[in-house]
Formats: structure tokens, C-alpha cells, sequence
């Protein structure tokens, strides 16, 4: 066993197997060779034998703490994620010591969501070996993941200072940094992990979706950012683009794919379940490729609306795009552009003739492969924002979004009716609301006597993030009491309730808000927006010339200071709003799903009579 053990150690796989073959060969129940036999074979890739083998080891040997965690790191490679926690719980319950199970059991409830807990372990884990530059970025992560913020940023930099190249540390103190509101930090943060591993994807495509909310880079450049992201990962993968040979009749039945980690009870989920359902299945075959890992009930009412749905998470890249193309998809529609969780290396190799991206990204993906973008033309005026896509802009009529709230709650009165005074109102995510919006909230404060200001945002809850919003208020001669900070609420209900809070609501620049603009509108709370350049910008600027309240819609900072301020002087406009806004959006274009679905289908026969030419 020795000369297998130093045959293995030093990476000689074969030698070391051989052995240990030759060791059961004499003793079959000898519990070491199993283990290790197994271990050899879950560093082949084969872990279901790794699984069995050292399974074996165990029942021969069942308080051996090693054989658990080396199970566990095969059962998780199966996907068997409830197995392998056990294993790691049962290590920990033979040997408390061991900080190998504590982290991987902590990546395991990560991935569960079950972040309390993960923190819990994961503080155990650099308890007990503290100089381990992993443990502290695993435990930034979980921190990151539960909202605290502060904290996260502690850990993550503790982790940086044991290893200044540690990329993933870099990336936890991004994102924490990104949701404080701290944008251009974590833009920072994201190209220190790019300059560490230039190709890597994802790290790529973190840095894009943060420059979205930027407001001191040019749109032109975050094209180009774009661009250049799609020229490293994407272009590669063309030499493994096929010749589409899709029947090319115009007017017959078409097969529209769409793909999404979001088919659930998720904010692209109001905006898309509607539509699905009122897709004509006599003229359109629709296929969901789904990547949900957490079904609920919204899950069941989107598989009701397809005509087929595959479950696609455990799918690669190259095997989606397989899938794909043996579907004869003759248009596949991205619903999530580079925000995590989305599949555009899937779309980087063209499975499809025809590939849209839309709803979930509010950019282009900068990829060839692409051909279409789903917009309108109030989000993208003709001559405005081609220039910033490398996709056709393809408009629908009026709107690009079809708005169907999820959760029925009912409208408060106005506030300002028994409080006597106004109080505007963001529930937007911090990294929205960037220092020069907060300056011009503070000159709109200031104009407004004994006006308030209610934001509302997940990262809220984070007593570090709320102390560094509330200084850049004080700072202006703005006190907290003026400025309510709320954090997340544990329903949805709940969260929707708050707008009973808000007389008006003000929408963050560059990155305007979508959700949240359509979900205080529908609580009669009515938007004030500024409009800019890029679509990013224009989304409010779309919801609402649809609803018929394009006075709403600033032109420059003072214009939003001067609509926000005369809004604020008339209560009775405001009432009138309050109570009629609700009906004003279900008679709009933007809940008339039936006509958006037509619309849709129609933009969908036209690229397609388009391409059989």
C-alpha cells in the first residue's frame, strides 16, 4: 500500500489503481484500497463507481471521517447535493476538527440557499484553519448571499490579504460593493478579476451587467465592452456553427424556443407568463428550455402555457445547443442576456437560423450570433441607440413589456391625505442609485419643505450600507429622520404593502427601473423619470407614454426636480392618480397580452419571412 499511496500522491493514477487492485485482488474487504480505489476513480470523472466503491470502504470501516468527506465530493459531482451534505454532517459528527468537511459542507448549503447556516459553518471552517485564503472568501460569499454586506467585504479582504490573486474574493467584494450602491468600486473589483483571469466568461459578463449602472461611462464604451466580451468568448465558438436547414415555407407553423433559469416566480416571470399563454398554438409550436433548479407553483402554470417544455440545467452549453438544433427551433429567444444564470455560449453556437434576445437584459449581448433585439420604439428611437448594438432592433408597436403583477394587493389612500406631507419614494436595488442621483434627490428634498424620502431595497437591511446611505444625506444637511431606510420583507405581500408608504415615486438614472416602476404604478404611486440616451434609461420612458402619463418624463435633472415638485403641490392630482391608475394601466398596452402576443407572433413572421427569402 505504501508504493500505491506514493504512486497516487505524486498523480500516478495508473500505477496506484493497478495496486490497489492487486491488494483487493488478495484482501476483497480490505476497507483502505476501496476508499482510495474510489477516490482514484471520482479523479477519472467516474463517480458513480467512486460512489459505490467507497460506500463499500464505509460499511467496512463506518467511523473513518476521511471516507465521508470523499464521498461527499462524489455524491455532489452526481448532483446528489441531500446525500452529500449528510456525508459531510456525518464527518463533522466523527471529527469536529476537520476543516476540509466544515467547507465543503458550507459550499453545499451555499448552493442551497441555506445561507444562516453556511455562515455558521463556514466561520468554523476558518476557525479552525485560519490562514486559509479560501475559507475566508467562501464565508465573504455566504455574507454576500444573506445580505450582509459589510461583513462580507471584511471577510473577502481578509481572504485578499492571504492572497492578493485570489479571484473569487475579488468577485464577492464586487458584488457586495455593486449592491451598497458603491458602482464604480465594484466595477473596479470586477476588472481586478479580469486582469487575474482575462478569459474567463463569467467574470466577463459581472463586469458588464455592472457597467449598465454606471453613470460616468459612456454608453458608446459599454458597447464596445460588449463587443469585446462577445470577441473573446463568443466568436470562438463560431466554427461550430451548422448549416440550418429548416423548412423554409413563410406562412407555416413556427417552432420559438425560449430560454430562462426564470421560469418561476421571478421578476421576467410578470412579464412573460401572460404572453406565453396567449401565444396562438395552432400557428406557433412554443418549447421552454428550462433551467429552473427551484420549481414552484409559477413553474406548473408556465409548463401549462407551452406546447413543450425541457428541463435543460443539467445540460451544457454545447448539449443545449444539441438539443436545440434537433427541436428545429426556428427561432430561439434569449430572455436574460448577461445576467447570471443565462446560456448565450448556448447561443454563441447558432443552434438556431433566427436568435432574439429580450426582456431580462437591458443591452446588447454584443454577439454576431445574435440577430435581433426585442425593443420598441420609446426604449429605442430610430437614430438614438442602433449604434450601441451589434443586434437588429427589432420594435414592437407601442411596448416592449406586457406587465401581469403576480400577487393581488390593494391600493392605500394616499399618504400625504392624513400625514400632511409628501413622501417620495425608491424601491429600486441600491446599485441603481448611484451619487449622482442621490444629489439630485437632495436638491428635490430641499426644494420641498417637510418632504421624506422612503427607499427600500434588500442590502437595506444591512446595518453598514444603511449608515453609508444615510452619511451621503447627512452630509447635505439631509437628517435620517427625513430618509426611512427599509430592508427586504419575508413575502412578497409584505413588500408590496410598503408602497402605501409613497406619494411618489422616483426612478433611478442611468439605470432606470422596470419591476418596480410597473409595481408602483400599479399601486397608484405614480413615476418620475428622467430620460436618457440608451435603452437602459428609456424603460420608464416606454411604461409611460404606454400609459398615457408622458408628463412624467423628464428631459434634464431640473426638468425632474420641477415635474416631481409640482406634483408634490397637488394632493388632489395626486388622489386623482392614486385611485385611477390601476384601470389606466389595465386599459394600456402594457397588460393587453392578447394584442402583445399578436404583436410578438407578427414581429416573429416577419424575421422569419425575412430569413426564407
Amino acid at each position: 500500500m505504501q508504493t500505491a499511496l506514493a504512486h497516487h500522491q505524486a498523480g500516478r493514477l495508473g500505477p496506484a489503481q493497478e495496486i490497489y487492485r492487486q491488494v483487493l485482488a488478495r484482501e476483497p474487504n480490505h476497507p483502505d484500497a476501496l476508499h482510495l480505489l474510489g477516490l482514484i476513480a471520482h479523479q477519472a470523472g467516474d463517480n458513480a463507481a467512486a460512489v459505490q466503491l467507497i460506500e463499500r470502504a464505509i460499511k467496512l470501516r463506518p467511523r473513518a471521517p476521511e471516507f465521508y468527506i470523499n464521498l461527499a465530493i462524489a455524491l455532489r459531482q452526481l448532483n446528489r447535493m441531500y446525500d452529500a451534505q449528510r456525508a459531510y454532517e456525518t464527518a463533522i459528527a466523527l471529527n469536529p476538527k476537520l476543516p476540509e468537511a466544515y467547507e465543503g459542507l458550507g459550499l453545499l448549503l451555499i448552493a442551497a440557499g441555506s445561507y444562516p447556516r453556511a455562515i455558521q459553518v463556514l466561520t468554523t471552517a476558518t476557525q479552525l484553519r485560519p490562514s486559509s485564503p479560501g475559507n475566508w472568501s467562501n464565508l465573504g460569499l455566504a455574507l454576500e448571499k444573506a445580505g450582509r454586506l459589510t461583513e462580507s467585504i471584511v471577510a473577502s479582504q481578509k481572504a485578499i490579504h492571504l492572497d492578493p490573486n485570489l479571484s473569487a474574493a475579488y468577485t464577492n467584494v464586487a458584488n457586495a460593493l455593486r449592491q451598497e450602491g458603491r458602482i464604480d468600486e465594484a466595477i473596479n473589483a470586477y476588472r481586478r478579476v479580469l486582469q487575474l483571469h482575462p478569459n474567463d466568461a463569467t467574470a466577463g459578463r459581472h463586469l458588464l451587467t455592472a457597467l449598465n449602472f454606471s453613470p460616468t461611462i459612456a454608453p458608446a464604451q459599454i458597447a464596445e465592452e460588449h463587443k469585446l466580451w462577445a470577441r473573446r468568448h463568443a466568436e470562438p465558438l463560431r466554427s461550430q456553427w451548422l448549416a440550418h436547414t429548416n423548412d423554409r415555407s413563410p406562412d407555416r407553423v413556427l417552432r420559438v424556443g425560449y430560454v430562462s433559469p426564470d421560469f418561476r416566480e421571478q421578476v421576467v416571470a410578470m412579464f412573460l407568463h401572460r404572453v406565453l399563454g396567449h401565444h396562438d398554438k395552432l400557428k406557433f409550436h412554443i418549447v421552454a428550455y428550462s433551467d429552473v433548479t427551484r420549481p414552484d407553483a409559477l413553474t406548473e402554470k408556465f409548463k401549462a402555457t407551452v406546447s413543450e417544455w425541457r428541463d435543460t440545467a443539467a445540460m451544457s452549453d454545447a448539449d443545449l445547443a444539441g438539443q436545440i438544433r434537433a427541436d428545429r427551433i426556428d427561432i430561439l429567444v434569449d430572455l436574460m442576456g448577461h445576467i447570471e444564470g443565462n446560456r448565450l455560449l448556448t447561443f454563441a453556437r447558432k443552434p438556431a437560423p433566427l436568435q432574439a434576445t429580450w426582456l431580462g437584459y437591458p443591452n446588447t449581448t454584443g454577439m454576431t450570433a445574435m440577430d435581433y433585439r426585442i425593443t420598441d420604439a420609446h426604449a429605442d428611437p430610430a437614430g438614438l441607440t442602433e449604434k450601441f448594438h451589434t443586434e437588429q432592433l427589432l420594435r414592437l408597436p407601442n411596448t416592449l413589456l406586457c406587465y401581469g403583477p403576480i400577487h393581488q394587493t390593494e391600493v392605500a389612500p394616499l399618504p400625504a391625505l392624513s400625514s400632511g406631507q409628501i413622501t417620495f419614494g425608491c424601491f429600486n436595488d441600491l446599485q441603481k442609485i448611484n451619487a449622482k442621483v442621490i444629489a439630485l434627490w437632495i436638491k428635490l428634498l430641499a426644494s420641498v419643505p417637510n418632504s421624506k424620502l422612503v427607499l427600500k431595497a434588500r442590502s437595506l437591511a444591512d446595518l453598514g450600507t444603511a449608515h453609508f446611505i444615510h452619511q451621503q444625506f447627512a452630509s447635505h444637511s439631509i437628517q435620517s429622520e427625513r430618509v426611512k431606510l427599509l430592508g427586504w420583507e419575508p413575502t412578497i405581500d409584505a413588500h408590496l404593502q410598503s408602497y402605501a408608504q409613497v406619494d411618489i415615486a422616483l426612478d433611478p438614472f442611468p439605470y432606470n427601473g422596470t419591476t418596480t416602476t410597473c409595481e408602483a404604478l400599479w399601486h397608484g404611486v405614480p413615476v418620475v423619470t428622467l430620460a436618457g440616451s440608451s435603452h437602459v434609461s428609456r424603460v420608464s420612458v416606454s411604461i409611460l407614454n404606454n400609459i398615457g402619463l408622458a408628463e412624467l418624463i423628464a428631459a434634464t435633472e431640473q426638468d425632474y426636480i420641477d415635474i416631481a415638485g409640482r406634483l408634490s403641490r397637488d394632493v388632489q392630482r395626486l388622489s386623482q392618480l392614486r385611485g385611477s391608475m390601476r384601470q389606466r394601466l389595465q386599459s394600456s398596452p402594457l397588460m393587453d397580452a392578447a394584442n402583445f402576443a399578436r404583436n410578438l407572433e407578427q414581429a416573429y413572421r416577419q424575421i422569419w419571412r425575412r430569413w426564407c427569402l
